[in-house]
């Protein structure tokens, strides 16, 4: 009960004052915690603050680190914390550049439940919200307190968002019906599944905190930490008169090369090259479509590259200074 008293306290004092984080100590631009000995990365930590802090993230678990996005290819620098995983996506702007983990989609999947074949319910309830897209609704347990009220008072803070998309963009949507299930710290709780959190119905506690985010980041499978790698993306020069994207890649990874503006059907001579310039590949002939546009998907082993810098250099025989050329990278 006391352990209890003390988490609900802090949660508390964080909710009173969102400023003000009890137990954190910003050290630079990081956002440091006596409690776990970690600090929270500069990229993360006023996205962290602004969102919901401790009771929508929980405390850092984990350095920030660099590891593979299954649905971009690439790398990104990333960090665990109790309740979700925060990545770090520079292309984006703000406050898209910080993005969260789809935990509540991606345990499910561990777990082999595939919320995409489980039943859907009948249609809208009384009082509800409803989301066709996935066939759930999301309600309140106790008048207005419950999780359509929690969905509905939290969300992503950005101004060109409504309520209802700001909530949205934070949780993402509804997997599964609310139900019965143990959660990791023992207790038999109603529970309902988000793309991006876990809801839980605790009515025992104050109401303040009768629902309360499962603690999807600790429940991740993840490999142990080791020291803070660099990122094996960085210092990847920009692409000439082309694009490539990703332009860092498994070698068993797929990236896209482009060409535009060239003569309708035009052929054009590229080759394939190591950083100190040999060649590896080519020349080989590409002809542009009947718009003079040349896309090509490939894999990196299907031209027998091994891990290292390589750069792709195309003959157009336009005026662009040179011939156009996209660099990028193969890992292991």
């Amino acid at each position: 009960m006391h352990r209890v008293w003390i988490v609900a306290w802090l949660l508390a004092a964080a909710l009173l004052a969102p400023n003000l984080t009890p137990g954190a100590q910003a050290q630079g631009n990081e956002l440091c915690f006596q409690e776990t000995g970690l600090c929270i990365d500069a990229r993360f930590a006023a996205y962290w603050q602004q969102n919901g802090g401790l009771q929508v993230f929980g405390y850092p678990t984990s350095r920030p680190f660099y590891a593979l996005n299954a649905d971009t290819g690439r790398f990104h620098l990333m960090q665990w914390f109790e309740r979700n995983r925060l990545e770090w996506h520079p292309d984006n702007a703000a406050p898209y550049d910080v993005l969260l983990g789809r935990l509540g989609d991606e345990l499910l999947r561990a777990h082999n439940i595939d919320w995409r074949n489980a039943p859907r319910e009948s249609g809208p309830r009384q009082g509800c919200l409803w989301f066709a897209e996935t066939g759930h609704n999301v309600c309140n347990q106790a008048g207005a307190l419950g999780f359509k009220s929690y969905w509905e008072r939290n969300g992503l803070r950005d101004p060109r968002l409504n309520a209802f998309g700001r909530s949205l963009a934070l949780f993402g949507l509804p997997l599964t019906e609310a139900r019965m299930e143990t959660n990791s710290s023992g207790d038999t709780v109603l529970t309902q599944w988000f793309e991006r959190a876990r809801f839980e119905w605790h009515p025992d506690k104050p109401n303040d905190f009768k629902v309360l985010l499962g603690l999807l980041g600790n429940e991740y499978p993840r490999e142990p930490e080791g020291p803070p790698p660099n990122d094996p993306c960085a210092n990847i020069p920009a692409p000439h008169a082309m694009f490539i994207e990703p332009n860092c890649v498994r070698v068993d990874g797929v990236m896209i090369i482009g060409l535009s503006s060239l003569q309708p059907n035009q052929e054009v001579t590229y080759v394939v090259q190591r950083g100190d310039g040999s060649v590896v590949v080519g020349p080989q002939i590409a002809r542009a479509d009947g718009e003079g546009r040349y896309r090509r998907f490939v894999r990196p082993s299907e031209w027998g590259l091994t891990p290292g810098d390589y750069e792709f250099v195309a003959q157009t025989g336009q005026d662009n200074g040179g011939p156009s050329r996209a660099f990028f990278r193969v890992l292991p």
